[in-house]
């Protein structure tokens, strides 16, 4: 019995390979995508003031924070892989946790690498072969309905999920290593814009598209997604209780930083008005400051960004995956996660399927958070390394802000798409309930 206690002992500190670094990696990595980039002409467009682009943006921010500082109490006092599943199965019971965590593993987490991977082929890739000045065309189909874009979105899962199949440590290490770069790149494009070049002038928004406020702020809210990222990986993290809260807090903290000084950054090269007739943001500052050669740089960067989000979501679906059932490995379920977002890629059907994850993302982010809440009650004298400090008024922020978008998103839409989503997850909790009942 000491032999085998000890034993498990070895196997959990091997386990927790992941430090300080490389978990604000994940989380600033996962975060960062293009969501900073195509945002801003929305909110630009959809705002009539400055004043009203950036509150947008710090509401956004404040909501990411409410949510991190939940997840970081949740995740401290229950260290395990999986994130919502583990929290929501001892707060709510299996089938409620099963429910949510298959919807986020099959569609949340296949569904985004499937549809992040197709916009590296789609867009990034193609510009670096246009501005290289060789003639191919990603968009034209191989075989079928393969074209070059789609091929190059299933190497890049292909790729990222073997780099994680070599374990978290190297997933870690890549991730730190794609995150870096790109943060540090669009933040000296930032300063120095702000710093080398005069204000825009202030004109007025003429001949735009309205632009709903509502479409603006799911932009924005979708920018800050990804800072749960760590929390799927908990139990290979080190000293959890300490990092695990520093990573989500600072993290969310840093990129909230990066996006306001690139909004900043935007509003002063562009202008409100340019800025809301940009398109995306990224490049269209970087061809005002540089010329249209420069463009190719900031595909270059954006695609670091993008298969930095990619490695973030590939390692914490598979923790995801490997929690919802018992005997269930991560190596398995990295071989699925990559069979469904590989069916999604040749498929093209992603983007219906994400709009109905993100809409699933919503209704767990609330349920987890929730959790929260019902924890606190019913097991108050549960050890709690780090205890959110706004209680329970960020929760009940973040409950109601998550509740508030699914009611729009429904409301905003064909709800055909939203409710099937619904209806899924409904039907996994009491199809779990049952067949969990059956005799054996």
């Amino acid at each position: 019995m000491a032999r085998a206690h000890l034993q498990h002992m070895s196997d959990t500190a091997e386990r927790r390979v992941i430090g300080p670094l490389g978990a604000g990696s994940v989380i600033a990595g996962t975060m960062l995508g293009v969501g900073i980039l195509l945002t801003p002409p929305l909110v630009a467009a959809a705002t009539s003031s400055q004043a009203g682009f950036y509150g947008l943006w710090l509401l956004g921010a404040l909501v990411a924070l409410a949510g991190a500082d939940a997840y970081a109490e949740l995740s401290a006092m229950l260290p395990q892989g999986g994130g919502d599943v583990i929290y929501q199965r001892r707060a709510f019971g299996p089938a409620l946790a099963f429910a949510s965590g298959t919807t986020m593993f099959s569609l949340a987490f296949a569904g985004s690498i499937a549809a992040l991977a197709a916009a590296c082929g789609t867009y990034q890739v193609q510009t670096l072969i246009t501005a290289a000045g060789l003639d191919v065309d990603l968009a034209a189909p191989l075989i079928g309905p393969l074209t070059g874009a789609r091929l190059v979105a299933l190497a890049i899962v292909i790729g990222l999920t073997a780099a994680n199949a070599a374990g978290a440590r190297f997933a870690t290490r890549t991730q730190t290593l794609l995150t870096v770069l790109p943060l540090v790149g669009l933040a000296l494009l930032a300063v120095i814009s702000l710093l080398t070049t005069a204000p825009a002038p202030v004109a007025e928004l003429t001949e735009i598209p309205h632009i709903p406020l509502v479409d603006a702020w799911s932009g924005v809210y979708f920018a800050y997604a990804g800072w749960p990222a760590i929390v799927y990986v908990a139990g290979e993290i080190r000293q959890p209780g300490r990092t695990l809260p520093r990573a989500m807090l600072g993290g969310t903290a840093l990129i909230t930083a990066l996006y306001l000084l690139l909004c900043a950054a935007f509003l002063h090269v562009l202008g409100r008005a340019g800025l809301a007739q940009a398109g995306e943001a990224g490049t269209a500052m970087v061809v005002a400051l540089f010329g249209p050669e420069a463009g190719a740089g900031m595909a270059a960067l954006v695609l670091m960004a993008l298969l930095s989000s990619i490695n973030g979501t590939i390692l914490g679906g598979a923790r995801v995956g490997a929690a919802l059932f018992r005997h269930a490995t991560v190596p398995r379920a990295l071989l699925l996660q990559a069979l469904l977002a590989g069916a999604l890629v040749l498929s093209g059907s992603f983007q219906s399927i994400l709009r109905i994850s993100s809409l699933a993302m919503m209704v767990v982010g609330a349920l987890t958070v929730s959790s929260q809440i019902v924890l606190r009650l019913r097991e108050p004298d549960l050890p709690r390394p780090y205890a959110t400090r706004a209680y329970p008024w960020s929760a009940i922020f973040f409950v109601a802000v998550s509740i508030g978008m699914v009611v729009l998103t429904v409301a905003g839409s064909d709800p055909a798409l939203p409710l099937a989503g619904l209806v899924a997850l409904a039907g996994l909790g009491l199809s779990h309930a049952l067949l969990s009942r059956r005799p054996s």
